[in-house]
């Protein structure tokens, strides 16, 4: 008989980056798989060939009152589809996928954990969703985590067994993507930089915890009237002139694009000031490019990046210290240091090659249901 596995993601976008991969992969290892997003993000999805069901299970103020239903109509699909394993992503959209299939009591149960959101919180916020991460991880049979630092922090609230596949991430990167070899410049992309620019580029969310609003003021303090430097914004599709106290025109918004390796071969730093991070692909990501990374000093960063090695960290939002090392990298008499910081970044991130990561991953997703 086929097994057959259901991943629940929230978010139809990010799931083409961060699930997708998983399910091909599954689907090559014979399993017959179905991914389930929540209905409020519908409208958000990129063209794919992925089965989708979609069902509003996020926890949010949107769904709030119509959470019963939505456990009635998951608790029924899996009835109808009887799956083998129940894969849930991120912290807040796994308590009712999780919670249904405890009462389906037919699949494995694994809590596909994506970074410990409740530490870029406070107060009652925080509480909350430390509480979820506890009832998520109680429920589950399986957890995955996306890094051993994340791993160390679940440890504290459940003996459930943690698994870190590989050195970590949510499904590896993909070297032949993110390759300077492979990723010749088209016209579009080439109009980003003229001869003597000088281009940092900022990917995350338009979230203060990502370090959006940080950027924007390092711009307005020291880049903003300059000609020749431009920042490159990539998953903020928003105005970004509200942010602003005078409208910029040295800052690209490219909104969500698919243009990532392309904007980082022809960046001069990439900046991710980050307050909370599970694993950050974009730090891996520009690594592959060969691209200098100037980064937030927090656990889940600095596991990645060795502080004048493969990158550069910097402890807290310190305009002047993100300004001072950009200089730096900026300098043409420091390009042989430069060179040698992204060598080795490069050498970090292959060790998170996604074909090695996949067969590392369905051998585990395999070893769960032996070991029950």
């Amino acid at each position: 008989m086929t097994k057959k596995i259901i991943h629940f993601h929230p978010n139809s976008v990010y799931s083409e980056y961060f699930v997708k991969p998983l399910i091909e992969s599954e689907e090559k290892f014979g399993y017959e798989v179905m991914l389930v997003n929540s209905l409020n993000s519908k409208g958000n999805q990129i063209n794919s060939n992925v089965t989708r069901k979609y069902i509003r299970f996020d926890l949010n103020l949107e769904n709030l009152l119509l959470l019963p239903l939505s456990f009635i109509k998951v608790l029924m699909l899996l009835k109808k589809i009887k799956p083998t394993y129940i894969v849930s992503h991120n912290i807040r959209s796994s308590l009712l996928p999780l919670l249904a299939g405890k009462v389906y009591g037919g699949s494995k149960l694994i809590y596909f954990n994506h970074g410990i959101s409740y530490l870029g919180h406070k107060g009652l916020i925080r509480y909350i969703l430390k509480l979820i991460e506890y009832i998520n991880c109680k429920i589950a049979d399986h957890i995955i985590s996306v890094s051993h630092h994340a791993k160390q922090e679940l440890l504290k609230l459940t003996k459930t067994k943690i698994s870190v596949i590989k050195n970590g991430s949510a499904c590896g990167i993909d070297l032949k993507i993110f390759s300077k070899k492979n990723n010749p410049l088209n016209d579009e992309i080439k109009q980003l930089k003229n001869n003597n620019d000088f281009l940092i580029t900022f990917i995350g969310r338009p979230e203060k915890r990502k370090g959006f609003i940080f950027v924007l003021e390092l711009w307005e303090k020291f880049f903003i009237n300059e000609k020749n430097i431009k920042l490159i914004l990539c998953g903020t599709d928003i105005d970004i002139n509200k942010y602003l106290k005078t409208p910029a025109t040295n800052i690209i918004n490219m909104g969500n694009t698919n243009k990532i390796p392309e904007i980082l071969s022809l960046s001069g730093c990439l900046l991710l000031p980050s307050l909370h991070e599970g694993l950050p692909y974009s730090i891996l990501e520009a690594m592959a490019m060969e691209c200098p990374v100037i980064a937030n000093n927090i656990p889940s960063i600095a596991s990645q990046i060795t502080n004048k090695k493969n990158g550069y960290l910097i402890h807290g939002h310190n305009h002047e210290a993100y300004f001072k090392q950009i200089n730096f990298i900026k300098n043409e008499s420091n390009t042989k240091i430069i060179k040698k910081i992204t060598d080795n970044g490069l050498i970090e991130a292959k060790k998170f090659d996604r074909s090695k990561f996949l067969i590392s991953y369905n051998k585990k997703i395999k070893s769960i249901l032996d070991d029950n």
